[in-house]
């Protein structure tokens, strides 16, 4: 898996903004889309603590996406990877784990039913782009 592709996909698909704002959810939100509490809000944050935030939620998504795609993870590509990867540091471990019937796409190797899943789902209907983006992604190499 190339980590700064990784990354740099990320800061691409979750934007950036130092000042916190409410997501589409009307989630408090900031840095490369860290949600936040209210406490949190209130203090000065900088970008030296935003990707020390986006770095910490990466490492936390990588060990995420592994753990869903279990011993299919070493037989994927490094872009399928990511995809697995982006899909954990957006939704969050839990999210990811939701996607039961993907899961078992992947484990039957059928990209089609990849596609499907990833389209059948809340995740497109809020981020439909970037869930695009990652269809494709999860074809390509």
């Amino acid at each position: 898996m190339n980590h700064n592709r990784l990354i740099e996909s990320v800061k691409h698909h979750e934007g950036y903004r130092q000042e916190p704002y409410k997501d589409t959810l009307g989630k408090w939100t900031v840095g490369y889309g860290t949600l936040i509490d209210d406490e949190i809000r209130l203090q000065f944050c900088n970008p030296d603590k935003h990707q020390e935030w986006l770095d910490t939620r990466l490492d936390k998504a990588i060990k995420d996406a592994k753990s869903y795609a279990s011993n299919k993870w070493d037989g994927l590509t490094d872009a399928q990877r990511e995809v697995l990867c982006e899909m954990a540091y957006q939704l969050g471990g839990a999210g990811l784990n939701g996607f039961i019937k993907l899961r078992q796409a992947i484990e039957d190797d059928d990209p089609v039913a990849v596609a499907e899943q990833m389209r059948d789902s809340d995740w497109w209907k809020q981020t439909e782009n970037r869930v695009e983006d990652a269809i494709k992604k999860w074809g390509s190499e």
